[in-house]
């Protein structure tokens, strides 16, 4: 009785060693390079998703150390999904059917607006996105010789220094290069009798709401950003004449964008010195929204209001002067532009 139990107890060893380093599976290193996207921002940790292509379940591996995770898979075909962060450290983004590789998609947060009205019941404002890069691998190959060599080295050489290095540090198989995929948008708009000007505010419509991953295209769904912070200069040879330019991120133009003015329409607020006149633009201006011609991720739109604001007298007590903050304000007059 004392041997058969001692069978036991060695059976039973092994096979809980077997069963710790994943019997049946092979230990998968994900090397991951941020070297094109840390110029952005450098993330605090990642998130890699693995997605067996015969329709199980995906497995979430997360991680501070940006160079690699490690996962146990199967002898089987796999695609793979890396990203900065967590779904759940982005202010300003909210991700979408993340099990399912061919459906996962990241969007903007929907962000109600006290002084913007929708001009259309289907119209949605939405947050600037936070910065977010990603990147896809498919048809990753775990075959079933690396299973069986993995659990040969196992049962041969188990607690040796070879068998050790293989289960902690993997084999090498997918390699991700990360790149961001968050557009600049830079608006610049030329202004006549610019020193009548206190502040200003606008907003942009038909940009897109998010990112699909594993397709590596931008949503068709299409959003609107607010524009509210605006900075002003003027012309050194004629200070009657300045240019207010904002700067936004976001996802870019929608994948099936044509290029034609009415796909994007800018609206635009300006507050005289006068504290109390407000003159409204609307631009459609999907023609002339251009690529950047760098390799970073940019969007450039630069027009001109063909009329001069009007001139007013600078409330009592103020020389006048362009603020920044955008508060509330009273009457407006509007005016639709045809460029």
């Amino acid at each position: 009785m004392a041997v058969i139990a001692v069978v036991m107890m060695v059976s039973s060893c092994r096979h809980k060693d077997l069963c710790l380093l994943h019997p049946h599976t092979v230990p998968i290193r994900i090397n991951t390079d941020w070297s094109k996207f840390i110029e952005k921002e450098e993330p605090s940790g990642m998130t890699v998703i693995v997605y067996p292509q015969d329709g199980g379940s995906p497995i979430f591996a997360r991680s501070n150390d940006l160079s690699h995770v490690l996962v146990y898979l199967q002898a089987g075909m796999y695609s793979s999904v890396v990203f900065n962060q967590s779904e759940n450290e982005f202010g300003s983004l909210e991700f979408r059917n993340l099990k399912d590789y061919h459906a996962a998609e990241v969007c903007v947060v929907h962000a109600p607006t006290k002084w913007y009205t929708t001009r259309t019941e289907n119209e949605i404002v939405a947050h600037e996105p936070d910065w977010f890069g990603t990147d896809t691998e498919v048809n990753a190959e775990v075959t079933k010789e690396m299973v069986e060599k993995v659990q040969h080295s196992v049962m041969q050489s188990k607690g040796s220094e070879s068998n050790t290095r293989i289960t902690k540090s993997g084999i090498d198989l997918i390699y991700h290069t990360v790149e961001n995929v968050i557009y600049t948008l830079n608006v610049k708009i030329h202004i006549k009798n610019a020193y009548n000007l206190r502040q200003a505010r606008g907003a942009i419509s038909g940009m897109s709401e998010g990112y699909r991953i594993s397709q590596a295209t931008r949503s068709n769904r299409k959003v609107t950003h607010l524009l509210e912070q605006w900075s002003l200069g003027t012309h050194a040879d004629d200070p009657t004449m300045g240019t207010i330019n904002a700067k936004i991120l976001c996802f870019g133009l929608p994948q099936s964008h044509r290029s034609t003015s009415e796909e994007n329409t800018l609206t635009l607020s300006l507050l005289l010195v006068d504290g109390k006149t407000v003159v409204n633009y609307t631009f459609n201006v999907g023609d002339l929204i251009k690529e950047g011609e760098t390799e970073d991720l940019t969007l450039h739109l630069e027009l001109e209001i063909p009329d001069p604001l009007p001139d007013v007298e600078p409330v009592d007590g103020d020389a006048g002067g362009f603020d920044a903050t955008v508060d509330e304000w009273g009457e407006e007059i509007e005016h639709i532009v045809t460029l």
